[in-house]
């Protein structure tokens, strides 16, 4: 298994705001597999557990070593849970655990969860979010599917610090038919509840300008940045330092 890294930036002043960390998995035979290929068996198997920790450890080490170089910034550090990893009683403990071992602030950490996570009853799952908030911890709500119904209950739990829209909207762009009322929608929701919206899947300069003109801020994807190792993201960081 291994971690690469894809920046999330705000495109009209073209910083980097966060680095989500993405799973992958080195496979001798297949190559490098994204987790659509092989995260269903390793939930099945409860694998997902113990992996999961495990990436999220070396996401805090690359945290760690990005703040040492870089002690004011203010840039965050992201990671995808599953339904079935805040399913476990003991994954907050954990997460703080790892954290806490490495001496790293849980301000600027973020967890990515899928919107039914946030927006369903899952009374161990909404448990294990609060716990997260309470610690301090930020919240992403993945893949947002702009549903009306959606948004007003997003409205009603002010719970997260980032909405991700799902790639289906990027895609909508891109094929012409954005559901721009729902999208409005949403904006007032992010401003009233002090969140950011962000954009996924971005591949070309079109569709970010479209993004823009509409009032979406932050976005992500290949045109922005392509998934790496974070060294490579690192050295990028380092010789900007530099030449300022």
């Amino acid at each position: 298994f291994t971690l690469c890294f894809q920046p999330v930036c705000n495109l009209f002043e073209g910083d980097t705001i966060a680095y989500e960390a993405m799973f992958r998995w080195n496979h001798s035979e297949f190559g490098v597999l994204r987790p659509e290929k092989f995260i269903h068996v390793i939930e099945r198997s409860c694998d997902i557990n113990w992996v999961g920790l495990w990436a999220y450890e070396q996401m805090i080490i690359e945290c760690k070593k990005f703040r040492r170089l870089h002690p004011n910034s203010k840039v965050a550090f992201s990671i995808n849970l599953t339904v079935r990893q805040l399913s476990d009683a003991k994954i907050c403990d954990e997460i703080y655990r790892i954290t806490t071992k490495y001496d790293v602030p849980v301000k600027g950490i973020c967890f990515e969860v899928g919107e039914s996570a946030v927006l369903e009853r899952n009374v161990m799952v909404a448990e294990n979010i609060e716990k997260l908030v309470q610690c301090g911890f930020m919240i992403a709500v993945d893949d947002f599917s702009l549903d009306g119904n959606a948004i007003a209950r997003l409205g009603t739990r002010r719970m997260c610090d980032w909405v991700k829209l799902g790639k289906n909207f990027t895609e909508s762009v891109q094929d012409g038919d954005p559901d721009i009322k729902n999208m409005q929608a949403l904006l007032e929701c992010a401003h009233a509840g002090n969140f950011l919206v962000i954009a996924q899947d971005i591949k070309d300069s079109i569709t970010e300008e479209f993004i823009k003109r509409i009032g979406i801020v932050y976005g992500q994807g290949y045109h922005l940045g392509k998934p790496q190792s974070f060294e490579n993201y690192t050295k990028r960081t380092e010789t900007v330092a530099e030449k300022q």
